[in-house]
């Protein structure tokens, strides 16, 4: 997206989530990885990310260094999209597209 790779998800509650599709050691790409509860983990060393993009757990460390985080973006639910802003969350300046007739019933896609 934006040439950006990104790997999207959804937390435990549903909630989406979008990360930037690398890790910052060696650059494995997390989409090949896995989700598990609200984190994804990395597909070649285990190492674990939050939402946040910080990485929780590595088996190798005990400690984790302030560099083992990568970007997370802001995504919002509406309708049958889901938006993502591509740029610092403190710098989001708008809403989301209002498309509630979407998920209405009486609504549909089909003629």
């Amino acid at each position: 997206m934006l040439e950006t790779p990104i790997v999207p998800y959804r937390l435990e509650d549903s909630t989406p989530a979008a990360l930037y599709d690398r890790r910052p050691h060696r650059w494995a790409p997390l989409s090949e990885g896995h989700v598990d509860g609200d984190k994804i983990i990395c597909p070649s060393h285990g190492m674990e990310f939050n939402a946040g993009g910080y990485c929780t757990k590595s088996p190798t460390q005990t400690m984790m260094p302030k560099t083992a985080q990568i970007p997370a973006f802001e995504e919002r639910e509406a309708g049958a999209f889901v938006w993502i802003w591509m740029g610092a969350k403190e710098a989001i300046d708008c809403d989301s597209p209002r498309v509630d007739y979407q998920i209405d019933p009486d609504w549909s896609f089909i003629y």
